[in-house]
């Protein structure tokens, strides 16, 4: 009976080290060395003492489609030439930690973007202090470490609630991906 027992009590271990394990899909985050959604930062300009841009290019690097956020209007000739809205620059804080600074976190999305896999989207972004949009924060102090997060979406059908739903509780989990932090630098001159 006690052979009986030791091996029942085994049984329920591994059932609930089985459990625990299983996870939903859209809170996990890609085993380190898998494929994953990355934001590579390719270059940083100074403009002027009030602007910055930044080219950059969100790489769906997974075997299955993603979705981001994203204006509908098309701005070249390729359907993926369209403004990210689920691209974030952050700035780091001791106090806050990563926050973000642009584009207004305020602002709800406008569309979604289906990013096929192996796809990349090129993006060009630029940063003028103060921040020309109505943000609760517009004085952007342009020294420290900064890096860009975009938010994205395992089902099309999340990223349409989160759409829908944008200023509400009830809103699917996004995945996100960052870059490698960076620094703005001085002005080219």
């Amino acid at each position: 009976m006690t052979v009986c027992k030791y091996v029942m009590q085994i049984c329920l271990f591994c059932a609930l080290i089985a459990s625990l394990s299983v996870v939903s899909p859209a809170l996990q985050s890609p085993p380190s060395g898998e494929a994953k959604v990355e934001v590579i930062v390719e270059r940083v300009s100074r403009i002027a003492d009030n602007e910055a841009h930044f080219w950059l290019k969100v790489v769906n690097g997974t075997a299955s489609s993603v979705f981001i956020e994203a204006s509908p209007e098309i701005i070249g000739e390729n359907p993926l030439d369209r403004q990210l809205d689920g691209l974030w620059l952050q700035k780091w804080s001791a106090e806050k930690g990563w926050y973000t600074v642009a584009p207004c976190p305020d602002l709800a999305p406008s569309g979604v973007l289906e990013l096929t896999p192996k796809a990349a989207i090129a993006q060009e972004r630029v940063l003028t202090n103060p921040i020309e949009a109505p943000c609760k924060e517009r004085n952007i102090e342009f020294k420290g470490r900064f890096r860009f997060s975009v938010l994205y979406f395992v089902r099309k059908k999340d990223a349409r609630t989160n759409e829908r739903n944008y200023f509400s509780s009830n809103q699917p989990a996004p995945r996100s991906a960052e870059s490698v932090p960076f620094e703005i630098p001085a002005t080219d001159k």
